[in-house]
């Protein structure tokens, strides 16, 4: 792969976690973001442990769609399921997994958000809801590839968990991801408005 290649993607992942952290859609140590890179069989990705504002050039991994790790220390814990989506899909470039506020209060209801807005209605698309795993447990590879796999949406709430979403590009990924995050955030204000009318209606 040449070197010039992997700095460009490199610098895309840190883009897009700094642009995370920045609106909010994640903080702490939570979370994963990948970039495949164009001109080889591998993507960019998260390393363990490192949050969101603190990705560098320096710290991100680069790992062979085999999951050989190329360069850096130990990816995320979810390097599994940006690889398998990277293999089954070769129209995604980029994924973004994120805890963002309102979409995970919506997933922890176990309640995907309504498309409340015209441009949810015109962008999103269908946005799924992965259940959990067996036992309650945090969604696996398994679940979640099985519906973001070939033929699959470009983003899903993770139930009790958060969301997902890909794109052509790690921008698109993290596009995507912030405008299920509007939706959400002003789906829950629609809710609360209309029950205060409801309420005020009935006195």
């Amino acid at each position: 792969m040449p070197a010039d290649d992997v700095l460009l993607t490199k610098q895309s992942v840190v883009d897009a976690a700094q642009r995370a952290f920045r609106t909010g859609l994640q903080t702490n140590i939570g979370g994963n973001l990948s970039a495949r890179v164009p001109s080889g069989e591998a993507c960019v990705i998260k390393a363990t442990g490192v949050g969101f504002a603190e990705c560098t050039i320096e710290n991100l991994c680069v790992v062979g769609l085999d999951g050989q790790v190329r360069e850096g220390g130990q990816p995320t814990s979810d390097v599994a399921i940006h690889l398998a989506i990277y293999r089954m899909r070769p129209d995604v470039h980029g994924i973004a997994h994120a805890h963002p506020p309102w979409v995970t209060g919506w997933a922890a209801a176990s309640i995907a958000p309504p498309h409340v807005t015209v441009t949810a209605d015109a962008k999103l698309g269908s946005v799924p809801m992965i259940p959990l795993a067996a036992g309650g447990l945090t969604q696996t590879d398994a679940e979640i590839v099985a519906m973001m796999g070939a033929g699959g949406p470009r983003g899903a709430i993770l139930e009790k968990h958060g969301a997902i979403t890909c794109g052509r590009s790690i921008l698109e990924a993290m596009h995507l991801l912030e405008l299920i995050e509007e939706n959400a955030h002003i789906a829950a204000v629609r809710s609360m408005v209309l029950s205060q009318g409801q309420r005020a209606g009935d006195r």
